[in-house]
């Protein structure tokens, strides 16, 4: 089953739901407050830089803030920074769309279509 780890304030998340239920394709939807140490795992497995795909990014005054936590993160064992994410989940992007094989970090219109099932993809020909 495919997951989707949503904040409801981000605008992103809401696209993201919101196509998912426009294409009829079932997901299950979780806060990121909720996610689990076994899923960021998975979600790290699936990544190419690791830790840093996942960690918010802003360009605002708590840009400041997250990094000091980028600054921690990098200095932590693999194991400390996911203690660390699972306890600052504030610190992670939303949406984190996550399948058994792929995992996008934040909406694109573009990418997210990776994720309809190929006998959706055949209709929509």
């Amino acid at each position: 089953m495919m997951k989707i780890f949503y904040r409801a304030s981000c605008a992103s998340s809401k696209k993201a739901l919101a196509w998912f239920r426009s294409h009829d394709i079932e997901i299950e939807a979780i806060r990121i407050g909720e996610i689990t140490h076994k899923d960021l795992i998975q979600i790290l497995s699936l990544s190419e830089n690791g830790v840093f795909d996942i960690v918010k990014r802003s360009n605002s005054v708590a840009a400041d803030e997250n990094n000091k936590h980028r600054e921690k993160l990098n200095n932590m064992k693999f194991n400390e920074a996911l203690v660390y994410l699972k306890g600052h989940p504030a610190l992670l992007a939303t949406p984190i769309i996550l399948d058994p094989t792929k995992c996008l970090i934040g909406f694109n219109s573009e990418q997210i279509r990776q994720f309809i099932p190929i006998k959706h993809r055949k209709s929509l020909r």
